[in-house]
């Protein structure tokens, strides 16, 4: 930049001189020595005020100069990269940033118009946004691609700024590194969609063959059980007897462990859920206890519940995993524990607030014990902590690991005190709410204490298994019933056209006509809704028993079906139905 500078005393004089000459009446007539001296000292003082100002001008521009060469050191070694476009879009500065992050020489660039750096698809982008930004007066920023002098493509952060005379002021940065990051996270994110769908689509498989396996295994399980409960119903000798209670006790541990790998299975995958719900404490215990009574007194075990006093017997939660829990506890108790020992069960208040009670709940054995090498792993899917021969008990390993799902899944913790040799404690911490409602006992109902002596029904059972329709027929009628059993629900439905039924027990899988769509047909029969249908079925998870009963079942039964059960839910049936009637 150039500046002019400061004129010299000669050129001063000179002017002045000039001036002078050209001047009629510069200096008056004196008319003393006295007024000619002042003047002469007048001037001097002016001369004098005159070259002290010229000073200070010249100093003043020195600034300047300094103060714009230190503007355009910061303007050229500026990170960024700066343009300055004129009105009519040509480029007229361009800093040392810019000119390097174009690739070309900064005197090829200025003059030159500002669509030599613009891509031919870009173009429009650019003077949109540029039209923008002059119209709004304000600046505006963008994202666009450029392209460099030897023709390569790379992205940039515009921001314009629109200036005095039409001029517009560019900001420019490289964005292309971040434009690649961004890239490659939405192609991972894009990879890690596909991978996420591919594990849902093997987890949704994983799920559906675990129940076809579970409904395939149940479906002969129910007629090897069922046959064994028959069997058990003849006379027979102490020998057969035995031998009968050791295939009876071998088919329920297959079909709980059926049920185990199903569980923990929804639970690992998120698809369990907790039905909350009220219930009474000391009547699910009992529950538990009484299923392993006989298997204690067998091996003249003694079993203590202790339930505190304080505890209160209505609370809310889900009492279904609860005594899960439990009968898993307390079934590993009975197994390791040797003839003659003992087995506690101990519910105690750990703390409460409000209507929120934190029980803690024990079961202690005698038993065996736990090595504390074991104590660690016990939780893990089939692992046992036996300590000698782990094949000892029996077992696949899954109902302590399944234990402690439930309990976390509840909001628990559990733990584990054991000697090898001296037995074993477990200890559970679950929180429950407290009902300020009075849970209701289940109703006895008539009969059900020998249900022979109830009157006889007239059953039609749908069943397309050869060997489940022969158990449930020699079934009905050694409980006193008359049977008629059919293939498929297409067949359901005739029978139901030409005979009178006070039971229907509906298979779910059938050819033909399932049994979902069997009872949606018999509901629309004139007095279809009068007919008691129960779902009989392989299905055995919550969710499948609560989706057939909000479809229109008036009860249900899962397979392998046991007597006592069945017994119970038809009694159950009938007595509704015989409300609803009245």
């Amino acid at each position: 930049m150039t500046t002019t500078p400061p004129v010299s005393p000669q050129e001063l004089r000179q002017r002045a001189e000039e001036l002078f000459r050209t001047s009629e009446t510069i200096i008056p007539e004196l008319t003393s020595p006295e007024e000619t001296i002042q003047l002469f000292h007048e001037l001097r003082v002016h001369q004098i005020q005159l070259e002290m100002q010229n000073e200070e001008l010249r100093r003043a521009h020195e600034e300047l100069d300094v103060s714009q060469a230190r503007y355009f050191d910061l303007y050229d070694l500026a990170p960024v990269g700066y343009l300055t476009i004129s009105k009519k879009k040509m480029i007229q500065e361009v800093n040392l940033a810019a000119a390097t992050m174009l690739g070309v020489v900064r005197s090829l660039l200025v003059r030159e118009p500002i669509s030599r750096i613009l891509p031919m698809e870009e173009q429009h982008t650019f003077y949109q946004h540029l039209k923008q930004c002059i119209e709004a007066e304000k600046p505006q920023g963008w994202e666009m691609r450029l392209v460099r002098g030897d023709g390569e493509h790379f992205w940039a952060h515009l921001q314009v700024t629109p200036a005095q005379n039409g001029e517009c002021w560019i900001t420019l940065n490289d964005i292309t590194g971040r434009k690649l990051v961004e890239q490659q996270l939405l192609e991972s994110n894009h990879q890690l969609n596909i991978t996420k769908i591919a594990a849902e689509a093997a987890n949704y498989a994983k799920n559906q063959f675990l129940a076809i396996m579970s409904h395939e295994l149940r479906t002969p399980m129910n007629g090897i059980l069922g046959m064994m409960q028959l069997l058990a119903m003849t006379e027979l000798t102490e020998e057969q007897w035995e031998y009968l209670k050791t295939l009876k006790q071998s088919g329920d541990n297959l079909t709980l462990l059926i049920s185990d790998i199903l569980e923990l299975s929804r639970i690992v995958d998120g698809t369990l859920m907790l039905e909350m719900t009220g219930f009474a404490l000391r009547s699910s215990i009992d529950q538990v206890v009484d299923i392993q009574r006989p298997h204690a007194v067998g091996k003249c075990l003694d079993v203590c519940v202790t339930v505190s006093p304080d505890v209160p017997d209505a609370l809310v939660g889900d009492p279904l995993r609860l005594r899960q829990i439990l009968l898993n506890l307390l079934r590993n108790a009975v197994k390791f524990t040797v003839a003659g020992g003992s087995i506690s069960v101990t519910i105690t208040v750990k703390e409460q607030q409000s209507t929120t009670i934190l029980l803690e709940l024990t079961v202690q054995d005698s038993g065996v014990g736990i090595s504390q090498d074991k104590l660690d792993v016990i939780f893990e899917p089939f692992m046992q902590g036996e300590g000698v021969d782990t094949r000892t008990y029996g077992g696949a390993g899954l109902g302590l690991p399944l234990c402690r799902r439930l309990v976390e899944l509840m909001g628990g913790s559990i733990h584990v005190e054991s000697t090898e040799g001296y037995g074993s404690l477990f200890q559970l911490l679950i929180p429950f709410t407290v009902s300020h409602h009075v849970i209701p006992q289940a109703e006895q109902l008539p009969g059900a204490t020998n249900p022979l002596s109830s009157r006889s029904l007239r059953v039609l059972v749908a069943e397309d298994n050869p060997v489940n329709a022969q158990f449930m027929m020699a079934l009905l009628v050694k409980l006193g019933h008359s049977a008629t059993c059919v293939e498929n629900g297409r067949d359901v439905l005739a029978e139901l056209q030409s005979a009178e039924f006070d039971l229907v027990l509906m298979d779910i899988q059938m050819p033909v006509m399932n049994g979902e769509e069997a009872l949606h047909a018999i509901r629309q029969f004139d007095h279809g809704a009068d007919i008691p249908v129960i779902a009989l079925t392989a299905y055995a998870m919550k969710e499948e028993q609560d989706r057939f009963m909000r479809d229109g079942f008036d009860g249900y039964i899962s397979k392998p079906v046991e007597i006592d059960i069945l017994v119970a839910e038809i009694e159950r049936v009938i007595l509704a139905a015989r409300r609803r009637r009245q």
